[in-house]
């Protein structure tokens, strides 16, 4: 029977909540930008004050549940990937490369998790559209995969940038930071979009396949 009735369901809900979080992460960046450049030419109000006194209280825990939320959605992902793995032999795919399992731990393995989940995805990408197509036949959702897997690198970068700089105390170092991290937010908020995109086509193809085969053998979904 195919594997995902749900899952697929809760991992998009956890990635739409990622999402969420990001973007208000983001708008609040701009806004800390345009207060900042408000303090330097002295026309700072008391309102905008007390917003950056929020900010400041309350910013560090937005960031704890911002990843908390990310890592219950990669383990959501990851069980996601497996399964729908899984399905492609249920559809009756043929000459899969990856072995079930290999679709999670390729992630974890030094080195060849630069490029293996990438070439595993892919493979739940094109199988899914061989099984409802008949062929690889959309091409565009490659490159979708393809730009999602490259993001990873500058922002990944970034982020250990950021991590090793720490907090700088100067209004010069400071809108570096800001900077910085406004860029990576359009990489990571860039990321959510395409994999949410991709994860909810891989489900619609997998759904419609079974549908399409006759009644007596279509898989409990």
């Amino acid at each position: 029977m195919l594997k995902n009735k749900y899952l697929t369901k809760i991992c998009l809900s956890l990635l739409a909540l990622v999402f969420a979080i990001e973007i208000f992460s983001f708008v609040i960046l701009v806004y800390t930008k345009i207060f900042l450049n408000k303090v330097e030419n002295g026309t700072i109000t008391e309102a905008e004050l007390s917003f950056a006194d929020w900010i400041e209280m309350y910013g560090a825990k937005l960031d704890g549940f911002y990843y908390l939320a990310l890592f219950v959605f990669a383990i959501a992902y990851l069980v996601w990937l497996y399964k729908a793995h899984v399905n492609l032999s249920a559809l009756g795919a043929k000459n899969l490369r990856y072995s079930h399992a290999s679709v999670v731990w390729w992630w974890f393995v030094p080195i060849a998790n630069l490029w293996k989940p990438y070439s595993v995805f892919k493979e739940v990408i094109t199988q899914s559209q061989q099984v409802m197509f008949g062929s690889a036949q959309r091409k565009k959702f490659q490159v979708f995969l393809l730009i999602w897997w490259l993001l990873h690198f500058p922002s990944s970068i970034l982020n250990a940038i950021l991590k090793r700089i720490g907090e700088l105390h100067t209004l010069n170092g400071y809108h570096f930071l800001l900077n910085a991290t406004l860029l990576q937010y359009v990489f990571v908020i860039t990321m959510s979009v395409m994999i949410f995109y991709l994860i909810y086509n891989v489900d619609k193809w997998q759904k419609k396949a079974n549908q399409s085969k006759p009644v007596s053998l279509q898989k409990s979904y």
